[in-house]
C-alpha cells in the first residue's frame, strides 16, 4: 500500500521557506485526517479479506460435509448390500438344511420299516420252524 507521508496543506500552500507548514494545527490536522483515511482503508481491505476467508472457510466445510455425506451413503449401501447378501446366503443354508433332515427323517423311516420288516421275517421263520422239543422221540 502506497502511504503519503508528506503533509500537503489545503489549497497547495507552500508554507514557510523552511518547508514546515504555516500553521502547526493545521498540519496535524492533515495528518490525523491522513491517519484515518489510512486506517479506514485497512480497516476496509482488512475487513474484505475476512469476509473473503470466512466465505472460502464455509465453502470448504460445506465440501466437506458434502463428501462426508456421500462417504457415509456409499459405506451404508455397502454395508446393506452385504448383510442383504449375508441374509440371503443364511437363507440358502437353512433351505437346504432343513431339506437334508427332511430327507433324513424319510431314509430313517424308509430304513425302520426295512427293518421292522426284516425282523418280522425272522420272527416268522423262527415262530414256523420246528422246535427240537416238538420233534416226536424215537427210541
Amino acid at each position: 500500500m502506497d502511504q503519503d507521508t508528506e503533509v500537503h496543506p489545503p489549497g497547495g500552500a507552500a508554507g514557510s521557506h523552511n518547508g514546515t507548514p504555516r500553521d502547526p494545527s493545521q498540519a496535524a490536522a492533515q495528518l490525523l485526517e491522513m491517519a484515518a483515511r489510512d486506517a479506514e482503508q485497512w480497516r476496509s481491505e482488512a475487513q474484505a479479506e475476512a469476509s473473503s476467508l470466512v466465505d472460502e472457510a464455509r465453502a470448504e466445510a460445506d465440501r466437506l460435509v458434502q463428501a462426508g455425506r456421500e462417504e457415509a451413503e456409499a459405506l451404508v449401501s455397502a454395508a446393506r448390500g452385504e448383510a442383504e447378501r449375508v441374509q440371503a446366503e443364511q437363507d440358502e443354508t437353512a433351505r437346504a438344511h432343513r431339506a437334508e433332515v427332511t430327507e433324513l427323517r424319510r431314509l430313517a423311516s424308509e430304513h425302520r420299516g426295512h427293518l421292522r420288516k426284516h425282523l418280522n421275517d425272522l420272527l416268522q421263520r423262527v415262530d414256523g420252524a420246528p422246535h427240537d422239543g416238538d420233534r416226536p422221540q424215537t427210541d
